[in-house]
């Protein structure tokens, strides 16, 4: 829509929608929660509390001859991890992968009581001779195509004893280690290997790649499965389980203690008739940068999209009996910050599924998102429901927590829903939980938003920006030109303002760009819209929207 028209539209459409017979005027309605519900909650609250890493990750992006990699759009790292070769093939380097990602450092394990191969690991050149590295003591053996080979030992001695007799064999040469200085690259225990080797060791799987950049992501890292099964009883210890939870309609939440342990239990679970089972992926909220704090001046419009999709010509042309309606934004965030004097009036009682003792935002995300939300219905009766679905500190959550979230705020009177998270969704599995509570939100009258996601990538494997039940957005600047980081596709819904987005923070007010700063825009404007139409189905208040 060009431009000049979106003020138009606004205004017509307020005319239009609230000049119309008079609304019928209703509280926000609470659905009754069984006890069974409540204690499904608890217990879930509980497991993902229990056995919560604030190291999850949901991207890794190298790109050729850029200093480390992306993780989660944040650089990390100091050394170039990525080579393309003249046939477009990924190289990576082992020791920038461990770096970043955290892992195991292959090579780098030091043995400060022995003087002599302290880093206990070889690298041997063996193209003709497969080379087996238990038969010579390695604890852990990399090789690639070519014949490269890392062999990672425990002890001194076991790589003494092997680097003497690869010294002995024909066809074999040993490329890198302390004692073999004049035969040794640049750097001999970071080899750049193929990105497949890297993947399958490190245990990452490869989820995108263009000309010059490769993304990986991790499965089972949560060591946690979700699993639709309403016909059949699982048992979670029969499948290894350390914890099982189940809602009473089939759904089950199993707890693992390691990736192996998760991965053979998806693979058997996965075998079953009628069953649908996923991992609890890793979430993240979704900006692309913060600035400093400003001023802490008396409440005005702060974001600049307040003017630009006309939200006080709408409110200007409600009636008091809407402006009084109550309409309940839940925000599944990172918390909100209670104290800020913009909230006050304006929150409800929310809830943590990270299991914490209350909601209070130490990250920012999720107080500036609700703080676009209030900022835009000044002058209503819209209230914030806070609901805690990612880590206050990290802004990290799964899927498991992010599905909770959409069914506690449904149950418990939340109007509209904001998203401004997503999880990349990889070859290993989908999203079927999150999408089944989402379809069941929009069925009982919720508008669910959500973030499209700033990758500047199609949505398509993005959740829950590809639910197609929701209103996805993607996000423009005050020029009215998409943001050169907003995912784009088919389930984009709306565009909406979402670059240097003033808002609040908790120590007073802050700029932050991304599609998580344009989804509150449409969430604010969907509230508007229940205030003057409170029985307004999810699908007809989306329709007037994006008409």
């Amino acid at each position: 829509m060009k431009p000049k028209r979106k003020q138009f539209f606004a205004a017509v459409l307020a005319a239009c929608i609230l000049g119309s017979a008079s609304m019928p005027v209703s509280a926000a309605v609470s659905m009754k929660n069984s006890p069974a519900n409540e204690q499904f909650y608890e217990q879930v609250q509980n497991v993902i509390s229990d056995y919560w890493q604030d190291d999850y990750g949901t991207e890794i992006r190298f790109t050729a001859g850029q200093t480390g990699a992306q993780v989660d759009g944040k650089m990390v790292g100091h050394e170039i991890g990525c080579e393309v070769t003249e046939d477009g093939d990924f190289l990576i380097s082992a020791e920038t992968f461990a770096d970043v990602t955290g892992e195991a450092l292959l090579c780098k394990e030091e043995n400060p009581e022995a003087s002599d191969f302290q880093t206990m690991c070889l690298t041997v050149q063996s193209p003709e001779m497969p080379i087996i590295g238990s038969e010579y003591g390695a604890v852990q053996t990399i090789e690639d195509s070519s014949g490269l080979y890392i062999l990672q030992f425990d002890n001194a001695r076991d790589t003494q004893e092997a680097y003497e007799t690869f010294s002995r064999m024909e066809g074999v040469e040993i490329v890198g280690d302390e004692q073999s200085a004049e035969e040794t690259p640049e750097n001999p225990n970071d080899p750049l290997l193929p990105a497949e080797t890297i993947a399958e060791e490190f245990g990452y799987e490869i989820i995108g790649q263009d000309e010059d950049s490769i993304t990986f992501t991790k499965s089972f890292q949560t060591m946690r499965l979700i699993v639709d099964s309403p016909k059949h009883t699982i048992r979670g210890s029969d499948y290894g389980a350390v914890q099982s939870i189940e809602d009473g309609n089939g759904i089950y939440i199993l707890q693992f203690v390691s990736v192996e342990d998760t991965k053979s239990a998806y693979e058997s679970l996965s075998a079953l008739p009628g069953v649908v089972v996923e991992e609890d992926q890793v979430i993240s909220l979704e900006e692309v940068k913060e600035e400093a704090p400003t001023d802490t001046q008396a409440f005005q419009h702060r974001s600049w999209g307040a003017k630009r999709i006309g939200a006080d010509q709408w409110i200007s042309k409600m009636t008091l009996e809407q402006k009084q309606q109550q309409v309940v934004v839940a925000v599944l965030d990172t918390g909100v910050s209670a104290s800020h004097t913009d909230f006050q009036g304006k929150l409800l009682g929310g809830i943590s599924v990270m299991d914490k003792d209350e909601t209070f935002d130490q990250h920012s995300h999720g107080t500036h998102v609700a703080g676009t939300v209030v900022d835009l219905t000044q002058g209503t009766n819209v209230k914030i429901m806070p609901v805690q679905v990612l880590d206050p500190v990290t802004g990290r959550g799964t899927t498991l927590s992010a599905a909770l979230g959409v069914q506690w705020a449904s149950e418990h009177g939340a109007d509209v829903i904001n998203m401004s998270l997503t999880a990349r969704t990889g070859p290993i599995s989908d999203s079927h939980y999150l999408e089944q509570t989402v379809k069941q939100a929009v069925e009982n009258k919720v508008v669910v938003v959500a973030a499209a996601g700033n990758d500047a990538a199609s949505t398509d494997p993005y959740c829950p920006a590809h639910i197609p039940e929701l209103l996805c957005v993607s996000a423009v600047d005050s020029k009215d030109q998409f943001a050169d980081f907003s995912n784009y596709g088919p389930a984009v819904d709306l565009a909406a303002p979402g670059v240097e987005i003033e808002s609040a923070v908790p120590n007073g007010y802050g700029c932050k760009s991304g599609t998580s700063m344009a989804a509150p825009h449409v969430s604010a404007a969907a509230a508007l819209v229940k205030s003057a139409l409170p029985d307004a189905t999810s699908s007809k208040i989306g329709s007037l929207l994006t008409e």
